[in-house]
């Protein structure tokens, strides 16, 4: 009578080739290992830096559509107030104000409009002017100088113009 046999998966000593051979495979894989986990960290901070670029694109764009308007290069020009001795930069295209102040002390001594086609001389406003001021504009004054204080500027301005309209 034949004996029944059967095949199971049981722990053998390996040989000093074999264990050599298991080693080198072990390293291999584990380099392998390695380098795939390198390549997902580097394509994430790609991924990463894609999608925070492609981010703020689309906030600023989200911006300009809900404000309906967008920074650009304009050309501006100044433009010369001699009654209340300021300078006003004002857009081209649309003749809005941008900013106000005072003039320098070539400016007053009028060295700096000579020859200047780009300059242009602004009339004086009436007190209370209008409602046409632009953005940035502090109404016809500097930045930093209150109504009162420009008021008083002008007044200035004027009297020595007319001082010096009466001893030339």
């Amino acid at each position: 009578m034949l004996t029944p046999t059967e095949t199971r998966e049981l722990q053998v000593a390996l040989s000093d080739d074999e264990l050599i051979g298991r080693s080198q495979k072990l390293v291999s894989l584990l380099d392998e290992v390695d380098e795939l986990q390198e390549d997902a960290k580097d394509a994430a901070a790609a991924v990463k830096v894609d999608v925070k670029t492609k981010l703020t694109e689309a906030k600023k764009l989200r911006r300009v559509v809900s404000t309906g308007s967008e920074e650009r290069d304009v050309l501006c020009e100044w433009q010369a107030d001699p009654v209340a001795l300021t300078m006003t930069l004002v857009r081209v295209d649309t003749g809005a104000r941008i900013e106000t102040r005072a003039m320098t002390a070539e400016e007053r001594q009028g060295e700096m409009f000579a020859g200047r086609s780009t300059l242009s001389v602004v009339k004086p406003e009436v007190e209370g002017g209008g409602d046409d001021q632009g953005p940035g504009d502090s109404g016809g004054v500097g930045v930093s100088a209150s109504v009162g204080e420009a008021a008083a500027g002008r007044s200035r301005a004027r009297r020595r113009l007319r001082r010096d309209a009466g001893e030339g």
